[in-house]
């Protein structure tokens, strides 16, 4: 293979002379055509290139090998010519009148059209690059130079004007590059001569030989012109990766990488300059070609203007979320797209509707887009105890995930919202509070609603940066989960989403959330055009955190989903999981614009174009889950940039066949049968072991699976054996059961007939699985299984009648017991015991009675679960069972350090409590010693007294942090592992929290 340009510079600045020559005779003829149009002659042409060379060479170790070169050259040779303009001004009396060669007509007329074009495009830019662009380019000013003359500081210029010189790159028509093919070359043969012989003699301190004389008779216009030649020249050698080139390396086997066709191919090298003047020539259309803009009118049903509306832009077939361009009506309810993509368009309003148009290539499109009819919405923001709040920000969307701000509050916390899609969502945030819970605008049909702030919250400001640092304009950014919660202020204790934080990032990269809760680590999310989805965690506590978020280069990956005779497939889902997807068997919690999932249109194609490099798995079905009649799966290796194709085949005769028979061979019926595989294969459906103890699962994919056994009737949903590494198609899987191995116990028992309540029910925990409730009838015996043999926690567990709404159950330990094979565990009458009463009295950090809050207490000898008491004016009190509580949290993360209280039958319990001034700390678990899933028990000790009792339950393979407050001084973290051994882990917490990670590791 032929080595590029940049491989030769590479091998030059390792120590071969030789290849400068090669570099040379690919680079020059590019960079001489520019250097034309910044001289009056040939001669000057060649002492710019020549002087450029040998720039390079003294500047070789700042070139970094992802750069293309020849841009980087284009840009020494800008320096040069502003550098020695410089000079000139200082040299040059104000009297002194220089000889000026007359300029050729046709050029001028190419420097005329070239100077208003550039105005035009710097025009149509946002003020924030437009101010830093004119002030350099128009006024020669550097970065420092601006900085000062706009007040800003120098490093957001620095970014604001690579920015800005990006986007006006991108906004101009790659024709401009046809003038400079016009322009032959000049003797380079004798300027190759001079920069060969000075890298032959390692010289390093070469003089440029380019004077003020040589550039002092340029016009400032003519610079102005030829300088979009050189912005242009830069994107147009690189497009359309402009940071990175095509790699030498060959692809490993196992990679399916493959170019689109149908973009834009890197442009090979030329052998001769007539060539590639040829082929700029071929490429570029002409300037004078109309541009290709999209105007949209949008209309309030009743036909007025519809003023502020956001308006969406995309071509089809959409290949993402992010394939979509953002405008807002002006006052004429008119959205302008000046450089429209061609073809078939989908443009929707916010507030609902849509319209398909067509956009004709170089022409003006307009289109009109009437929002039907809907529900005017009127509501009102208030905080936690009812207050109205005002310049509130009311967001909507049709997806909690999606919801921007559509309008704010006034001095009455009031809002209006016309013409809403009944199924659109509506929420609101503030400073200083979390987001509200969010509702339906069909509720709004009903009478205005109110949206209440539910306690206080934060916010958090950041950028959004591309790998190369730049700022990424318009990312998406999000602060939460898609999370369903219950209203506890509704009455019929609705479920209700919470509303996700969401904004767009600004021209700088910029953004602010808010509606963070405080103190405890909170999910973000960010995605952008082009780069892979981003996850993290932000924490809001008194000050509010700056975060910045790096966007990588994604990898793309298209295909067309084919059924066995090569029809495409419609409807067909497609998921991808890759380094950015939640672990296995855990819900998709992110946005859906972070999500990479689908369903295949008409013609069965799919893309994806922003996966995170690394491991990605493919999985195609039917979207029916367990019910899926065909499927496909692969995995794949993605590098940064990389672009894979894939035609997936589904298809459903794959299958794992076997049987189930006992110690002596005999078939055993009516066992259950579940498989599962590596996280992102398809699951498969459930089967039976029939009379004959045969089964069959199907479908499979080409993937090695783990078979799993149940006993018939098991409502504890424990496997009792299972088999790993099992191939469809392959022998038939032959599941032994031995007589050991049968689940045949149960746990019995009788409610008490005068054990009265709104409900009763018996916890039955097995630590390595998780817990099943039975509910349990007063004056009806029980019994609960088959279970499989091993160590169980039992607690009864019940709210008595007449406890006011959701009162906390009681709970009442029945102790641990290890069940053996066919072992009935007989509990005998059960019975609550004589109750008694915990009294509280609360105070804050300062000694003040707490207002109102509500206190945990985890009950010691339980299993899971305690207390809660509600605090109201700095008292509370409720009935508990006898035994040891610990009080545990408050709202916000506050916390309660005391000894255990111990409350007695028929007694009551009086503690004086109060909120203790913490340190945050991050605790890391590492479960990977013990395996998952994993249910643990920890219990904090300062000074060896216990303080907190915390329940987990890890279901990822994956180090989890879990966010904690200690009050300085010594502890311990005694950690309880699923089969009951204890593992101590001590660490020291100080004032100013210098070590703000604790890492608990236990062994096996």
């Amino acid at each position: 293979m032929q080595p590029t340009v940049e491989d030769l510079f590479l091998r030059y600045r390792r120590g071969d002379p030789r290849a400068l020559a090669g570099v040379f005779d690919r680079a020059a003829p590019e960079v001489w055509r520019v250097a034309r149009y910044l001289s009056r002659s040939r001669n000057e042409a060649d002492d710019l290139v020549q002087a450029t060379f040998l720039a390079a060479m003294q500047s070789a170790a700042r070139w970094r090998p992802e750069q293309p070169l020849v841009p980087w050259l284009l840009g020494i040779l800008a320096n040069h010519v502003r550098m020695a303009r410089r000079r000139q001004r200082r040299e040059v009396p104000a009297a002194a009148v220089v000889p000026r060669v007359p300029e050729d007509p046709v050029v001028a007329a190419e420097h005329a059209e070239l100077r208003e074009l550039l105005r035009q495009r710097i025009e149509e830019l946002p003020e924030t690059y437009r101010t830093v662009l004119v002030l350099q380019i128009e006024h020669g000013m550097t970065a420092a130079e601006v900085a000062h003359a706009t007040g800003r500081p120098r490093a957001t210029v620095r970014s604001q004007l690579h920015r800005g010189l990006d986007l006006l790159r991108r906004a101009l028509p790659a024709g401009v590059l046809a003038i400079s093919a016009s322009a032959g070359v000049g003797d380079l043969a004798k300027v190759r001569g001079v920069v060969l012989a000075a890298a032959g003699e390692g010289v390093v301190g070469v003089s440029l030989g380019v004077g003020a004389s040589a550039l002092g008779v340029l016009a400032m216009k003519k610079v102005l012109a030829v300088l979009v030649v050189v912005f242009v020249a830069g994107v147009f050698w690189t497009w359309p990766e402009s940071k990175a080139r095509p790699s030498n390396a060959s692809a490993p086997p196992d990679r399916v990488t493959e170019v689109a066709a149908a973009l834009p191919q890197a442009i090979p090298e030329q052998p001769s300059v007539d060539a590639a003047a040829e082929r700029i020539l071929v490429a570029a259309p002409s300037v004078a070609a109309a541009p290709t803009t999209l105007r949209v009118r949008a209309l309030w049903p009743d036909g007025m203007p519809a003023q502020a509306m956001t308006v969406t832009a995309q071509a089809l077939p959409a290949e993402d979320w992010f394939s979509q361009r953002f405008f807002v009506t002006d006052l004429g309810g008119i959205a302008e797209w000046k450089t429209a993509v061609p073809g078939k368009m989908r443009v929707r309003a916010r507030h609902g509707g849509e319209v398909m148009c067509e956009v004709a290539a170089n022409q003006a499109n307009e289109v009109e887009l009437t929002i039907p009819a809907g529900v005017d919405a009127r509501g009102t923001v208030v905080d936690p105890l009812g207050n109205p709040v005002g310049n509130a920000i009311v967001v909507i969307g049709s997806r909690i995930e999606e919801m921007l701000e559509a309008t704010r509050t006034d001095g009455s916390g009031a809002f209006r919202l016309r013409a809403l899609a009944p199924r659109m969502y509506v929420a609101a945030f503030a400073e200083g509070f979390s987001g509200s819970l969010v509702v339906r605008a069909a509720e709004f049909g009903e009478g205005p609603v109110v949206l209440k702030l539910p306690a206080l919250g934060g916010a958090a400001t950041g950028r959004v940066l591309d790998v190369d640092g730049l700022p990424l304009e318009g990312a998406w950014v999000a602060a939460g989960d898609v999370s369903i919660e219950l209203d506890m202020a509704d009455s019929k204790d609705k479920m209700r989403l919470r509303s996700l934080s969401v904004v767009r990032t600004d021209a700088s990269g910029s953004f602010r959330l808010l509606g963070i809760p405080l103190c405890k680590p909170f999910p973000l999310h960010a995605g952008a055009a082009g780069h892979c989805g981003w996850k993290g965690q932000v924490l809001v506590d008194h000050r509010e955190p700056f975060v910045e978020i790096r966007l990588a280069r994604a990898v793309q990956l298209r295909g067309v989903v084919r059924d066995v005779d090569g029809k495409p497939v419609a409807r067909a889902y497609v998921g991808v999981t890759d380094a950015t997807s939640p672990g296995k068997q855990m819900g998709d919690s992110r946005p859906s614009w972070a999500q990479a999932r689908t369903y295949t249109p008409e013609d069965g194609s799919f893309a994806f174009t922003s996966l995170a490099p690394g491991t990605i798995a493919v999985e195609v079905h039917n979207g029916k889950g367990r019910e899926q009649r065909w499927v496909a799966w692969r995995e794949f290796h993605g590098e940064p940039g990389d672009r894979l194709q894939w035609d997936p085949v589904v298809r459903d005769d794959l299958a794992i066949r076997g049987s189930v028979v006992d110690d002596s061979g005999q078939p055993l019926a009516g066992w259950r049968i579940e498989v599962d595989a590596a996280e992102g294969v398809p699951l498969a459906p459930t089967a039976t072991s029939g009379a004959d103890g045969g089964f069959v699962v199907s479908p499979c994919v080409q993937a090695l699976y783990r078979v799993k056994c149940y006993a018939p009737g098991d409502q504890w949903n424990a496997e009792v054996i299972e088999r790993k590494g099992v191939e469809p198609g392959g022998e038939p899987v032959v599941v032994r059961i031995g007589r050991d191995r049968l689940p045949s116990c149960f746990v019995q028992g009788t409610l008490a007939s005068d054990q009265v309540g709104d409900s009763q029910g018996l916890m039955v925990f097995d630590r390595g699985r998780g817990e099943q409730w039975v509910k349990l009838q007063a004056g009806q015996p029980f019994a609960w299984g088959p279970l499989p043999p091993g160590h169980y926690a039992l607690q009864l567990q019940a709210t008595p009648s007449g406890g006011q709404r959701r009162a906390t159950p009681l709970v009442v330990p029945l102790g641990e017991h290890e069940l053996l094979p066919g072992q009935r565990l007989d509990l005998g009458e059960l019975r609550l015991p004589t109750l008694g009463e915990l009294a509280v009295e609360l105070a804050d950090a300062r000694g003040q009675p707490v207002d109102k809050t509500l206190l945990r207490f985890a009950m010691i000898e339980a299993i899971q679960g305690g207390t809660s008491v509600e605090i109201v004016a700095g008292r509370g009190s409720t009935r508990v069972a006898p035994g040891r509580y610990l009080p545990s949290t408050g709202p916000n993360g506050r916390q309660v350090e005391h000894a255990p209280i111990e409350v007695r039958a028929g007694e009551r319990t009086t503690v004086k409590l109060r909120f203790a001034d913490v340190v945050r700390r991050q605790v890391r678990y590492d479960m990977s010693a013990i395996g998952v899933p994993a249910r643990c028990y920890a219990t904090f000790r300062k000074d060896g007294v216990p303080l907190h009792r915390v329940w987990f339950n890890f279901w990822r393979d994956e180090p989890a942090t879990v966010d904690h407050a200690f009050t300085p001084g010594n502890w311990e973290l005694a950690f309880e592992l699923a089969d009951g051994h204890v593992q101590s882990f001590p660490f020291v917490v100080t004032e100013d929290n210098s070590a703000p990670v604790i890492h608990v590791r236990p062994e096996r």
